[in-house]
């Protein structure tokens, strides 16, 4: 999404995207990438990036 700036996406999409980069940085220099994916899995299983868009989804099981 960030590459396609100054196009922007929806604004539940963009406060997802925010919640994202509040824990995970911008890939600015090649490194390892693991610890970033774990990351991302963690905030998908707890739900906080859905909590961010303020959208109703279904729970993920």
């Amino acid at each position: 999404l960030e590459f396609r700036a100054p196009l922007k996406t929806s604004a539940p999409l963009q406060k997802a995207l925010a919640a994202l980069r509040k824990e995970i940085p911008v890939l600015e220099e090649d490194r390892y990438l693991a610890p970033d994916l774990a990351n991302a899995a963690a905030l998908v299983a707890a739900g906080t990036l859905s909590q961010a868009t303020e959208i109703a989804l279904p729970t993920l099981s």
